[in-house]
């Protein structure tokens, strides 16, 4: 069997090694079961039964303590997303009433047009009337 002088670690070369994604627990795996307690039988192991419980009830209470940490999280996120659903809707709200007033402006600005254009024609229809027939103008001399 030949060894490639590039990757092998006795030629020196390119040669070592890593880890990734390892993970270590260091906690005993448990010797007993709640179902493998009995003081009647065993009254001598009582220490270690006591010494198991209250190793449960520490892993039982920091399990909690992690769920209840993840609920209130959780709850500002739900809390969070709920305030900004409701300023989205209002700025929302805000907007199109915004758009409206600025068309209520328009259509009041079209409509004092239209009242100014119809004075305007009703003015220069008059005008006329108020001018001398045409043969009657002299020009002076």
């Amino acid at each position: 069997m030949k060894t490639d002088v590039m990757n092998d670690r006795i030629s020196g070369e390119k040669s070592g090694f890593g880890f990734a994604n390892i993970n270590v627990n260091m906690e005993l795996i448990p010797t007993l079961k709640f179902l493998d307690i009995d003081v009647v039988y065993d009254p001598d192991l009582i220490d270690s039964y006591l010494s198991y419980i209250g190793n449960c009830v520490n892993r039982i209470t920091e399990a909690a303590s992690k769920l209840g940490s993840l609920s209130k999280r959780i709850d500002i996120r739900i809390e969070f997303a709920s305030k900004l659903k409701d300023s989205i809707g209002s700025g929302v709200g805000r907007l199109v009433d915004a758009d409206m007033k600025e068309a209520s402006a328009q259509i009041n600005a079209t409509q004092t047009q239209q009242q100014r254009s119809i004075q305007a024609l009703s003015i220069a229809n008059k005008a006329p009337q108020n001018l001398p027939p045409q043969g009657i103008c002299r020009l002076p001399t």
